[in-house]
């Protein structure tokens, strides 16, 4: 370090040592006693850290081949009760053989040698020797940087230390995920709804209508390759690649257990666990406000598997019936068609020489707070029925989750409220939510037209547009847009 500033708080002994002539740096050996405090953490409930697989550097079909080897012991007679065991053991042989690849010995490249001069090598050496007298000198001074203690204020309080953060992450989401009262919910409705989800799932039960069509092991195996590489792996450390490399074999074992799945109507807790990680969103918002950051999940990498597939059973039915000012997370449409929605009213108001009115909508923690009940009845109206509807409300009954903060994970998590967001079936699931208000106004005609065509609420997921030229229709679309709000049980902002 080049300068030093004392302080008599801090540093309660200073003491600079007389340069050795063996020292050929600019700088002299100090001695500094600082005074703090370091705290322990408690090392005996975190997770063992796991080695990210580089797939790169793998031998792929050696790896598919000790999967393959591996898999001729695996016994198929599966049951619910023995569903996860089965599917933790299908993960074990996956990243045990996945690891045994990364401990391939490694070709050590032959050392390079240096064309050096004569002058610079004897320098060089010279320079060796007096580094190597001065390292074993009674007084070694340590080059540090201090990186700042980095810090958290969650929940009004201010946190330091990592395994705190963590807890605090829990805490934080596990509030966020768990419904809450407010005065302006309307009571009547939520009543309505939890009767017709209850009405719901005794029919489904007692009718017993396998209404989900048996899954190949060319869809299987399709929907695994349509995963993306180098994302992070689950909490059971497999990624897509594990998956995608490891053999006709397991295709034919995962199709085996994704088809007993949907015939009984079972998800084991194992695959609805997830794996939360605060992304910090940026653009100007303070880093130590928990309201900065987004709510990332990573999901089980066999339960996307599972979850993929089943929402391709009901994509149709969702594009079916979902409004066409929605362009948000669908297939076929963009954002910009939203944009162009605007950009032409506004070009056409100007020509008629008339006011519009825009008012911007985004609702607050849009995934996180959705309503399972309201959604489930939503999901009916839809089209889902028999045992597609009861899966789909399985999928959200008893979710899991734990925060993965510094490469460690916190306690278990309940969520009773909220889509994920790294969820596969979560953008679909939003729009389902939200489509009920949208062709509200649309079939009402609620808002801005050009000509005979209605473009007055484009939307984009839950960032909704409400348009129109009259100021006293757009108090009406206000108090609907706030009328929904507080009969499904979200705020806007």
């Amino acid at each position: 370090m080049d300068y030093i500033i004392q302080s008599k708080e801090i540093i309660s002994m200073y003491t600079t040592f007389m340069r050795e002539p063996e020292n050929t740096s600019t700088h002299d050996p100090v001695l500094v006693l600082l005074q703090g405090a370091i705290p322990i953490q408690d090392t005996q409930n975190l997770r063992k850290q796991t080695k990210r697989i580089i797939w790169k550097k793998i031998d792929k079909q050696k790896y598919a081949k000790d999967v393959e080897d591996d898999l001729k012991l695996f016994s198929s007679d599966i049951t619910c009760e023995n569903a996860a065991e089965k599917i933790q053991q299908l993960c074990t042989i996956l990243n045990k053989n996945a690891e045994k690849q990364c401990k391939q010995p490694v070709k050590k490249r032959k050392k390079r040698k240096i064309c050096w001069g004569p002058d610079i090598a004897a320098a060089a050496k010279t320079s060796k020797e007096c580094y190597g007298k001065w390292k074993f000198l009674p007084v070694y001074p340590c080059k540090q940087r201090d990186p700042g203690i980095p810090h958290h204020t969650i929940l009004r309080k201010i946190i330091n230390t990592d395994p705190e953060i963590r807890e605090a992450w829990a805490d934080y989401f596990y509030d966020l995920a768990t419904p809450s009262e407010n005065p302006n919910f309307d009571p009547i409705f939520k009543n309505h709804v939890e009767q017709d989800v209850q009405n719901l799932h005794k029919y489904f039960l007692e009718e017993n209508q396998n209404n989900i069509e048996h899954v190949s092991t060319d869809i299987v195996e399709k929907t695994i390759l349509s995963f993306k590489n180098g994302k992070s792996p689950d909490e059971l450390n497999i990624s897509a690649e594990h998956l995608k490399y490891g053999g006709s074999s397991l295709i034919s074992i995962l199709a085996f257990i994704i088809n007993f799945l949907f015939k009984h109507v079972h998800i084991p807790a194992l695959i609805k666990s997830g794996i939360v990680c605060p992304v910090f969103k940026s653009g100007g918002k303070p880093k130590d406000d928990p309201n900065s950051y987004r709510k990332i999940t990573i999901t089980s990498s066999v339960g996307k598997v599972v979850e993929k597939i089943h929402l391709s059973r009901n994509e149709d039915k969702i594009l079916e019936r979902q409004s066409n000012l929605q362009k948000g997370f669908t297939k076929g449409e963009s954002p910009c068609i939203a944009a162009l929605i605007i950009t032409e009213l506004i070009m056409d108001a100007k020509k008629r020489k008339s006011s519009l009115y825009i008012a911007l909508m985004d609702t607050r923690k849009a995934f996180d707070i959705l309503w399972h009940l309201g959604l489930l009845r939503e999901m009916h109206k839809t089209g889902l029925e028999g045992n597609n509807w009861l899966f789909f409300e399985n999928w959200y009954t008893e979710l899991t989750s734990k925060v993965k903060w510094k490469g460690e994970l916190s306690h278990q998590i309940i969520e009773q409220q909220g889509v994920r967001q790294g969820g596969i079936w979560s953008p679909s699931a939003y729009k389902i939510f939200v489509n009920s208000l949208l062709t509200t106004f649309e079939e009402n005609q609620i808002g801005a037209t050009i000509g005979s065509i209605y473009c007055g609420i484009p939307t984009v997921a839950d960032d909704v547009t409400l348009i129109t030229t009259d100021p006293y229709e757009l108090q009406t679309m206000l108090d609907i847009q706030s009328s929904f709000a507080n009969k499904n049980r979200y705020g806007n902002k």
